[in-house]
């Protein structure tokens, strides 16, 4: 059968194209890299990938935000798997979203390649399951996070979860964290300094790069924040909260001299610098 519809999920979401064939009603099979989705008369009723089928297939594809899709019309399901309207599919769609934005707290950026310690974990005793062992093997210091995830054949979700653990346990850990953390950091700072201004902020960055002991490593300029000496001897945990307890002291003395309103308008600057 022809292809009907062809393109690339950069552009167009798997919700939205979704969306088009439940909305003129469509039957056919929606190919997404690695699975299929099937509709009949707009209705989602079947989907698979290699290992899935069902929910769990639909919602994996669901969730793609790369790759090309095509659509084939007039193709019928080998079986019904899925029987929910797909407004209700949308809003678990949704939710695993939500969900995915919280665990991403947790994880440094996907971008990240982690590698597998050689320390001894501070538990006398590490419980791993299977689906753990699946993605530790994919570690190999040369797989991003991102890689890791869209080859473990898990629901997106599901990984970055297996993977937080991972770091937890301290069975995998970030080799660039300081380096991530210290480029972060400075970058928030330098926001920061643009948007607000003049006033007090730069008293209060060189009063807490004393009371950190950081002052050998980091000095003002302006509305600069320079690295001034690189090999920072310091813990990667100890540099995330000197920079997090700055950026906190710096919001609060804005709150109280500009008001909330103000800084939550400015504050989406800095909290969104890299």
């Amino acid at each position: 059968m022809p292809a009907a519809l062809r393109g690339n999920l950069t552009y167009f979401s798997p919700e939205e194209v979704m969306y088009l064939l439940s909305r003129f009603k469509k039957t056919g099979r929606l190919d997404m890299g690695g699975g299929s989705v099937y509709f009949h008369d707009g209705n989602v009723v079947h989907a698979k990938t290699s290992e899935l089928e069902g929910l769990d297939a639909f919602y994996t594809l669901a969730m793609k935000e790369e790759g090309e899709f095509t659509f084939y019309t007039d193709e019928k399901a080998p079986k019904n798997t899925v029987s929910s309207p797909l407004a209700e599919l949308f809003q678990e769609i949704e939710r695993r979203k939500a969900e995915i934005e919280e665990v991403m707290k947790e994880l440094p950026p996907l971008d990240t390649v982690p590698a597998k310690s050689t320390k001894t974990p501070s538990k006398e005793k590490i419980e791993m399951k299977k689906n753990h062992w699946k993605i530790l093997i994919l570690v190999d210091g040369k797989r991003s996070l991102k890689q890791i995830i869209t080859e473990s054949g898990f629901e997106k979700s599901e990984a970055m979860r297996l993977i937080v653990w991972l770091f937890k346990e301290g069975l995998i850990y970030d080799p660039k964290e300081k380096e991530r953390i210290i480029k972060e950091g400075t970058q928030k700072l330098k926001v920061f300094l643009k948007e607000f201004g003049e006033g007090p902020w730069i008293d209060i960055i060189k009063k807490k790069l004393d009371e950190g002991g950081l002052s050998n490593y980091l000095s003002i300029a302006g509305t600069d924040v320079l690295i001034t000496n690189k090999e920072m001897d310091i813990p990667p945990d100890r540099l995330k909260e000197w920079f997090n307890g700055t950026l906190q002291e710096l919001k609060d003395k804005a709150e109280e001299l500009l008001g909330k309103i103000i800084v939550k308008k400015k504050w989406k600057a800095v909290d969104g610098a890299r």
